[in-house]
């Protein structure tokens, strides 16, 4: 047996719906007792539910992305290299060959197709 003590406001509510409903002031707070543990249990199933829903919209969108930021640092590592060798060929002062001009050009296209698969994958 449990005995609980409640506000006259809460005990006249209890009485009125209890009465609404049929049922005796016990078997009112027992009924609404059991819904708000049902009402608990299928918040936290709706909640769950949501999370796995998210993850499967969001977690392919998420890993694409994950993917493209990747491929972008891996591109910047390689262009390292061909930024340094850039660097070098602007300061020979107009000693460049057509080798050193044709480094110079393929290294300002792949930075041109860098860019461009960049603003695609966004």
């Amino acid at each position: 047996m449990i005995h609980v003590r409640v506000t006259d406001e809460l005990k006249s509510q209890l009485e009125e719906t209890a009465r609404e409903a049929g049922r005796s002031i016990n078997a009112e707070v027992v009924h609404r007792l059991l819904l708000s543990y049902r009402y608990e249990s299928e918040r936290e199933a709706a909640i769950a539910k949501a999370k796995r829903e998210e993850e499967a919209l969001f977690g392919e969108e998420d890993k694409e992305w994950e993917k493209i930021q990747e491929e972008m640092h891996e591109a910047d590592m390689a262009n390292e290299g061909a930024a340094r060798r850039y660097e070098s060929l602007m300061h020979l002062d107009g000693d460049l060959d057509t080798e050193d001009l044709l480094d110079l050009l393929k290294i300002r296209l792949e930075r041109l197709q860098r860019q461009i698969y960049c603003q695609r994958k966004r």
